[in-house]
């Protein structure tokens, strides 16, 4: 991706479901170091970041998917057949399939050994970067920018050459 300011020559430009998308596949020694630095870069293009996937609310599903357990392990975490603590969904409450705040399970991971600190580190990025997001959207004089007329969103995938997403 090129502009007359910057260049972000590992991103994929693409349309997806309406909305354009930033796909970055970079090596770096931290996954902090990726994403900020790619955030950095699609700034300085003078693009504005509506949304930063991974998101920061999960399913069980996306649970076990992101910190490598079973999905009957993380039922029993939800359920506290197996440990008591673990944070109450944050979203969709009244659904089958709640939403749960990925930086509260995965401290409570981190916490019980479950979870690598890099993984807790990742959740907070991605938590960071969506909050700083959605600040940015909001003209003082105007309220809440209105973004594209069919919405949009930034994935970066590729932390320390691996696929997150």
């Amino acid at each position: 991706m090129r502009s007359g300011r910057a260049v972000c020559d590992d991103a994929t430009f693409i349309l997806l479901r309406g909305a354009a998308v930033i796909s970055f596949d970079r090596e770096t020694a931290t996954c902090r170091d990726a994403v900020f630095f790619a955030y950095r870069q699609i700034i300085g293009t003078g693009c504005q970041i509506f949304r930063f996937e991974p998101d920061f609310l999960v399913s069980a599903s996306d649970i076990a998917a992101r910190s490598g357990l079973t999905g009957a392990a993380v039922s029993l975490f939800v359920k506290e057949e197996r440990r008591d603590g673990f944070p109450v969904p944050h979203a969709r409450l009244d659904s089958s399939d709640p939403f749960w705040d990925l930086v509260a399970v995965s401290r409570w991971l981190f916490d019980h050994k479950d979870l690598p600190q890099a993984r807790y580190a990742e959740a907070v990025i991605s938590w960071i970067i969506n909050v700083g997001a959605q600040i940015n959207q909001v003209e003082p004089a105007r309220g809440p920018a209105r973004g594209p007329a069919r919405g949009g969103r930034t994935a970066r995938r590729g932390c320390g050459g691996r696929r997150w997403d």
